[in-house]
């Protein structure tokens, strides 16, 4: 919910805002070489950690042998009917 924004009664102020927008999806999956079939704004990799940051956490603890690269992902879109969504 913290890509699209979101009204929590709990804070002040009532609506949290966007940390990305369509746009700011598309550029950045776009620059990366990726094929996007579907997702809404809230698959938005602007609000995931990246992937250098995560295994240089855990740096001590693993042995990295590869990194795979995505070329396409595809997901139900932001209007369709997902059966498996949480």
């Amino acid at each position: 919910m913290e890509a699209k924004g979101k009204v929590d009664r709990k804070q002040v102020p009532f609506f949290v805002p966007a940390k990305s927008s369509q746009e700011m999806m598309r550029e950045w999956v776009d620059r990366a070489g990726v094929e996007l079939r579907g997702a809404g704004l809230d698959e938005s990799p602007h609000c995931y950690k990246r992937l250098p940051e995560v295994l240089a956490e855990h740096g001590d603890s693993i042995r990295i042998l590869h990194t795979l690269t995505p070329v396409g992902v595809a997901m139900a879109g932001a209007n369709e009917f997902d059966p498996y969504k949480d």
